[in-house]
């Protein structure tokens, strides 16, 4: 954010900052060329990071967007129409992302959007200078492997119906079907990390991969058994490698049985969204699929591939346990684990253990209000 003045005194507050690729680059670069992404981390205000819940990187196609650089959107609920694909998405409880040291993602864009969720349950009148957003580091030159962001939606915003109030399990369903992972121009994609996002209600999410050939189960991209609203991170995923004509299916799990009344699928934190996003190798046109009121809507070609689908069979091996965990012994393990949170809003330590290459130098920029231009 570039300096902005925030001012909260509701849950849910958004803000957007448009951003000019061309203005952040060194003197020595510019757009036109091939810029690779290969580290990015949070860079939160100090004292501001308890209200910042999530951060979002959105390329935007700057030939239909009438905005300039730094301009800010207060109450930035929906993106604009411009903008579409996720580059990246940090929230609460994550670190930063740092690719293996011949995989990088493009910048790729002239423009993008930063949004903002800050978030403040006690709705009390609280406003602050914020500068909050992401830590960019580029290579000095381009790596072998471009990667990307695939985002999967199974409910985002008020494209499938509420879910009822008063039951413990409420469970929603989406397919990325063949006919879209078909137009992939590769045998197959290799997955980096996988990160799941829903909101209070939300309990548990998987993304399940089953083969079109034989119907066969191929295994999880991620299992989230406990979800938690304050801690959204990417993870290894336990499936290195989706095949093209691979279906994917999310499900996502939750309780509402404290609720009275239907919960829609919106952008507030008291709304459920069911959405994953994985980080893979290499980039795709084909790079998201949106549940909407009963098909999927498969984007990045020319044109949307509607896609009304039949649920593949999901049927993964049993769970066999290995111990329970509320006992004693695994409280115990816990808290020998237990970290140290206050140092948060400055990881050092990237979810996704992988390396990055140090032989070659590289640019650091900061996507906020200085914009600071440091090599390093």
């Amino acid at each position: 954010m570039p300096d902005v003045d925030v001012v909260l005194g509701q849950t849910n507050t958004y803000m957007c900052a448009f951003l000019d690729v061309e203005q952040l680059l060194p003197a020595n670069r510019n757009s036109s060329e091939k810029h690779h992404i290969v580290q990015i981390a949070p860079k939160l205000t100090e004292g501001n990071a308890e209200y910042i819940h999530h951060v979002t990187l959105i390329a935007c196609d700057s030939s239909n967007s009438s905005y300039s650089h730094n301009h800010v959107i207060n109450g930035c609920l929906r993106l604009p129409p411009s903008c579409l694909e996720y580059h990246f998405a940090w929230a609460n409880g994550s670190s930063g992302l740092v690719l293996p040291a011949d995989v990088g993602m493009p910048l790729g864009v002239n423009q993008y959007v930063l949004n903002v969720h800050y978030y403040n349950p006690s709705e009390d009148v609280i406003s602050f200078k914020d500068s909050s957003g992401l830590r960019i580091t580029l290579s000095h030159s381009p790596r072998i492997h471009d990667a990307g962001i695939f985002t999967f939606s199974g409910g985002m915003i008020h494209d499938r119906d509420p879910l009822p109030a008063g039951q413990a399990d409420v469970t929603v369903t989406a397919v990325t079907p063949k006919e879209c992972t078909n137009h992939w121009n590769v045998p197959s994609i290799n997955v980096l990390g996988v990160l799941h996002h829903a909101h209070h209600l939300g309990v548990k999410n998987s993304v399940d991969v089953t083969s079109s050939v034989d119907d066969s189960y191929r295994g999880t991209l991620r299992r989230e058994k406990r979800y938690d609203f304050n801690h959204q991170s990417f993870a290894p995923s336990s499936l290195s490698a989706i095949f093209r004509g691979d279906e994917l299916t999310l499900t996502c799990s939750s309780d509402t049985s404290t609720q009275t009344e239907p919960t829609p699928f919106a952008e507030n934190s008291e709304d459920e969204m069911c959405v994953t996003w994985f980080l893979y190798y290499p980039a795709q046109e084909m790079h998201s699929a949106y549940y909407v009121h009963g098909a999927m809507y498969c984007s990045g070609m020319s044109d949307w591939l509607v896609v009304n689908y039949s649920a593949p069979v999901v049927d993964p091996p049993a769970c066999t346990s290995l111990g329970d965990l509320n006992s004693t012994e695994a409280s115990n393990i816990l808290n020998s684990l237990r970290a140290d949170l206050s140092q948060t809003a400055t990881p050092t330590t990237p979810s996704v253990p992988v390396s990055v290459s140090s032989a070659n130098p590289t640019y650091l920029f900061s996507v906020s209000s200085a914009f600071v231009l440091l090599c390093v």
